[in-house]
């Protein structure tokens, strides 16, 4: 079972690792990218973090970061900075280039793998921005959110954070829908 504890457990794992680029996919919809900035907060410090959202529109909803972000200002994360920008490379100039770990979220809005956008993202964030550990984080696990040719940038280091503990009815209505990730082929 792929709960918080093991998720938690994986996390560490990737972090401590020599790996570079890390997948968290599983039913917990909007649990997923709260659950690494959490960890990075209280288990982590001096990082320089960077959180790039699909929109900057989305931040200030509850189930996203609760609250409106702008591009170009160092955020309190625990004892990090972290620094916000979005998929429109017009925010990209008022981020730093340099990190510690840069997450993505949410990956679903890679799915378009060869369109301009995602391909400069990519572009972006692998060759462009310098990063030590790169984190994408799904939001849904429908078939528009098969994120898996990613393995194709680097090795995926693979964790799922399920809601089955949690929410058992809602975790068997994600699971209709869910996108199974290959990321070790």
């Amino acid at each position: 079972m792929n709960t918080k504890c093991e998720a938690e457990k994986r996390i560490h794992e990737f972090l401590n690792s020599e790996n570079g680029t890390m997948v968290l996919s599983g039913t917990h919809m909007f649990k997923k990218h709260k659950l690494i900035l959490n960890i990075l907060a209280k288990k982590c410090e001096n990082l320089k973090i960077l959180f790039r959202v699909n929109s900057l529109q989305n931040t200030d909803n509850r189930d996203f970061l609760g609250f409106k972000a702008n591009t170009g200002k160092a955020y309190k994360l625990g004892k990090n900075e972290l620094y916000i920008d979005s998929m429109n490379a017009k925010s990209w100039g008022k981020t730093p280039n340099d990190f510690d770990i840069i997450i993505f979220y949410p990956a679903g809005s890679l799915y378009k793998r060869k369109s301009a956008e995602v391909k400069n993202n990519l572009e972006d964030i692998f060759k462009i921005k310098n990063a030590n550990k790169i984190i994408f984080v799904t939001c849904q696990e429908g078939k528009y959110s098969d994120i898996s040719y990613l393995k194709e940038y680097d090795d995926i280091f693979h964790v799922e954070y399920d809601s089955e503990e949690d929410d058992i009815e809602y975790h068997k209505r994600v699971l209709e829908d869910k996108f199974i990730y290959n990321f070790k082929k």
